[in-house]
């Protein structure tokens, strides 16, 4: 399962390639806040001239790419027309940026659809539209993931219960049309005890991945985020239990055997398959 996003500028591939041993689950490419703007021409043609064949011991490779509704988002996706149309694009999965509405997600679909079929869409969510429109573009979207930086930019303070409350509504949304829930990237370098505890603090919120801008953030993301093969078992015993008993509740090894916790069981099993 896809547990840890390292971001990095596209115009750093060859310092991604020189990581030894980066287990992260995704290397992601900016194109978008990290590459300023009259740099962007050269982040695309990198993209472009790229042989991935250097990136090769990173599992998946991902991109984001500037939003729809300006020049360089659109050059973007010509750019991403021309690279597929080259054949060898490993890139499966684009974090779409600065989405406002659920229509920018079915454009996204019809233009990607026409040139790489299969693609997954991520969009980031960093405006207080989409804050908005949550539910309607979860439901076009193959996972969600915070931009709480740029979100916060909106405001006039760190207004914590309006992040806390949108950061439980991206919880909850993932949840109800199956898709992954990946947290914030965090800014915490120098001590990685306050980072761990900010992965634990949002795997209980219940966001399954997160972001990373190092690769010394990668570990404790993987071993956060880990669903275990205990955890796996667990959750089928709790199934087969219920599904052998004759009893609707029921303690089973000082554990409770109940309907809504086989529900809950069922729906991360049914995760765990999907996101292999």
């Amino acid at each position: 399962m896809d547990k840890s996003y390292l971001f990095t500028p596209a115009l750093k591939i060859d310092s991604l390639a020189r990581i030894d041993n980066c287990n992260c689950s995704v290397a992601v490419l900016d194109l978008e806040d990290s590459i300023h703007p009259s740099m962007k021409s050269q982040a695309r043609q990198e993209i472009v001239d790229r042989d991935f064949a250097s990136l090769s011991q990173y599992k998946k490779l991902s991109l984001r790419i500037n939003a729809i509704d300006t020049i360089d988002g659109i050059k973007d996706i010509e750019m991403l027309n021309r690279r597929f149309g080259q054949g060898d694009c490993p890139i499966d999965s684009v974090f779409v940026s600065k989405i406002k509405h659920h229509r920018e997600l079915l454009v996204y679909r019809t233009l990607f659809n026409a040139f790489a079929p299969g693609v997954r869409l991520i969009p980031i969510i960093e405006t207080l539209e989409a804050v908005e429109d949550l539910d309607e573009i979860a439901k076009l979207s193959d996972a969600l993931i915070l931009g709480q930086a740029d979100l916060v930019s909106c405001l006039y303070a760190n207004n914590d219960t309006f992040i806390a409350n949108t950061r439980a509504k991206i919880c909850v949304y993932a949840a109800k049309y199956n898709i992954m829930a990946i947290d914030t990237n965090s800014f915490e370098l120098s001590d990685m005890t306050v980072f761990e505890q900010q992965c634990r603090s949002a795997k209980q919120e219940g966001f399954l991945a997160k972001a990373a801008i190092h690769p010394m953030q990668i570990d404790i993301i993987n071993q956060v985020f880990d669903i275990s093969e205990k955890d796996k078992q667990a959750f089928e015993d709790v199934i087969d239990i219920y599904t052998h008993s004759v009893n609707g509740f029921s303690i089973c090894d000082g554990r409770i055997i109940a309907p809504p916790f086989v529900t809950k069981a069922t729906k991360m099993l049914d995760f765990i398959v999907r996101n292999k």
